[in-house]
């Protein structure tokens, strides 16, 4: 083969595989995605990419796609949550911990939840983990209250510093966004139950209180899901 016609034949072959990822993108295929948040840790934050598809069907516990709208802000944005009720189901959240069916589904699950840690030295703490801007270690008198990765609690039993599960708010107290739109007087870490209905989906971030997931926007519509995520990168 000349370097002429190798040439040609690259180009040709560039081209095809950059209309293919056009075609995959546009039509939701497969498409790249990149996340602003930090609703979604420990999974992924900010600045990372993600792959997701149309094609497969939605689980529980996958991470789902949606487009979702905030009349406040007169804007259509695509959502990322981990579904994790399915039309049918029974969803409640008892002292932070999620029930789907009455069975407690957070034990299998890689969230940020907040911990009392027995300790007076936050710098063991900001050394040891990745907080952003808006969720670092608060000092208290009984310690130091932080959003951790429930799967990397490891390192303070590597230290031996004593820690606790906080839950923020008792059972009554109203939430006004959550009231707002489920006219009960749930919160973030007592909600339900309540069954999701037919053709909707309920979601959550993994960042249980750095989300604004369906405990305030709502179930999620299946007309609305854009895909599954498949892939990180």
């Amino acid at each position: 083969m000349t370097r002429k016609k190798a040439l040609k034949t690259s180009v040709y072959c560039l081209i095809s595989l950059c209309t293919l990822y056009f075609i995959a993108k546009y039509t939701g295929l497969l498409a790249m995605y990149s996340i602003p948040t930090s609703s979604s840790l420990p999974a992924f934050g900010p600045g990372d990419r993600i792959w997701a598809s149309n094609l497969v069907t939605p689980k529980r516990f996958d991470h789902l796609l949606f487009r979702y709208h905030d009349s406040v802000l007169g804007r259509t944005d695509t959502y990322i949550f981990r579904l994790c009720g399915l039309p049918g189901d029974e969803v409640e959240i008892r002292n932070g911990d999620l029930y789907v069916n009455k069975q407690n589904v957070d034990k299998r699950l890689e969230l940020n939840l907040y911990y009392l840690v027995k300790t007076d030295n936050p710098l063991l703490l900001q050394e040891s983990f990745e907080f952003d801007e808006y969720s670092g270690p608060i000092k208290r008198d009984s310690g130091i209250l932080a959003p951790l990765p429930n799967n990397q609690l490891s390192v303070l039993d590597k230290h031996h510093i004593p820690y606790q599960r906080y839950i923020v708010n008792q059972k009554g107290e109203a939430d006004p966004g959550i009231q707002a739109v489920y006219n009960q007087p749930w919160n973030v870490d007592h909600f339900g139950p309540v069954q999701v209905p037919e053709g909707q989906y309920f979601v959550l971030g993994n960042n249980r209180y750095a989300a604004q997931d369906s405990r305030y926007i709502g179930f999620v519509k299946e007309d609305d899901v854009v895909g599954v995520m498949v892939a990180k990168w």
